[in-house]
């Protein structure tokens, strides 16, 4: 059974709340779910620019609200709010100044841009910012070295999934087909010139909420399939290998995309970065190759096609690794923590407020 990382948390009730600003209501569970699972936590509601909804729980509309767009600092302030929680950077100039009547904590995406970090200059935002929080080991380094940012005042925190949607499926006799789930940043022109799509019976899965990451010619080697969320869990249960081309060693995408596969189980075959060696355990939860080596990747996939029980075993380790830190749960219990213990203020109230962008592991606060 999962550790719960949810005891603990507490939620007294105050006079100041916090506001949440993380990603839009409409884009799918690693960026929709992680704002429901703060606000069952502590009790909380959800504010956006439009009715929070989802089509398979309507109930969370009633956790809902409405903000004005372009009032963003004065809806906040005449909440009453006392901290500000951002989960994307491109909001933070139009939020309250640190300091003005609410503090200011960012968490960092996964797999921002340096070059958008690089705006966060310590010296430019220490009379903003109040404190980082940061998902992605390669970030912290970053922050640390080139922006000058103090260690206490920042907190690696590894991101999470939803482990209740994605999750692994009925045992199958035969699973000889690789499935690689689409997602921004992924290495398409390495995948076409490696053909090695018909040799594993390579599949290409783009979810609907994800389309605008698939945009290349993968050639005939490649079957490509189009579908939503319950279809690319679908496939990830049933694949017999997860394959995951980033493109660049200090590249901070797939993420999303490797945690979803972990949650259901699936072997999984990963481009080591930075961010991502952070998520797995080589050999033992998935197994790595240099980013641009598909001449490896192709070798570990027919081995891991080839010996079966194999590959179950990494995919059960990468589930028992989800259930026991990596879990949306687990996730929000820690940004919750960091809240209380920086501003030593309860936390009574987040706001959903939508913006560009999602969010994005290393040895976080437990």
């Amino acid at each position: 059974m999962a550790h719960d990382m949810t005891k603990g948390v507490s939620n007294p009730m105050g006079s100041r709340s916090i506001a949440i600003v993380t990603s839009q209501p409409s884009g799918g569970h690693q960026s929709r779910q992680p704002a429901i699972c703060l606000a069952r936590m502590l009790d909380a509601r959800i504010y956006s620019p439009a009715s929070f909804t989802d089509s398979r729980a309507p109930e969370h509309a009633a956790l809902s609200g409405v903000y004005t767009p372009g009032a963003l600092a004065k809806d906040i302030a005449a909440a009453g709010v006392g901290t500000t929680i951002a989960l994307n950077l491109d909001i933070i100039p139009e939020l309250p100044r640190a300091g003005s009547c609410c503090r200011l904590l960012v968490v960092v995406p996964f797999a921002e841009s340096l070059a958008k970090l690089s705006r966060l200059d310590f010296e430019d935002h220490q009379g903003r910012i109040d404190h980082l929080v940061l998902q992605n080991p390669w970030h912290h380094l970053y922050a640390l070295e080139r922006l000058s940012w103090p260690a206490e005042r920042l907190e690696l925190i590894p991101p999470g999934v939803d482990h209740d949607f994605f999750t692994p499926g009925e045992a199958a006799q035969d699973r000889r087909q690789v499935v690689v789930p689409a997602f921004t940043g992924m290495d398409l022109a390495g995948l076409a010139a490696s053909g090695m799509g018909r040799e594993v019976g390579g599949k290409v899965v783009v979810s609907s909420t994800r389309a605008g990451s698939f945009g290349a010619d993968l050639g005939t080697s490649w079957e490509v399939v189009k579908t939503d969320e319950e279809g690319l869990r679908g496939e990830l249960q049933r694949a017999g290998a997860v394959l995951i081309p980033v493109s660049g060693r200090e590249s901070g995408a797939g993420a999303d995309a490797l945690l979803e596969a972990m949650a259901c189980g699936a072997p999984i075959v990963a481009a080591r970065t930075w961010g991502l060696e952070h998520l797995v355990a080589d050999e033992h939860e998935g197994v790595f190759y240099t980013p641009g080596d598909f001449g490896t990747a192709r070798g570990v996939l027919r081995r891991l096609l080839a010996a079966p029980e194999d590959a179950a075993a990494l995919g059960r380790s990468a589930r028992h690794k989800v259930e026991h830190g990596l879990s949306l749960s687990h996730w929000a219990a820690r940004v919750a923590r960091v809240a209380t213990s920086v501003y030593s203020k309860p936390v009574t109230q987040f706001f959903h407020i939508a913006a560009h962008g999602r969010s994005g592991i290393g040895a976080g606060s437990q």
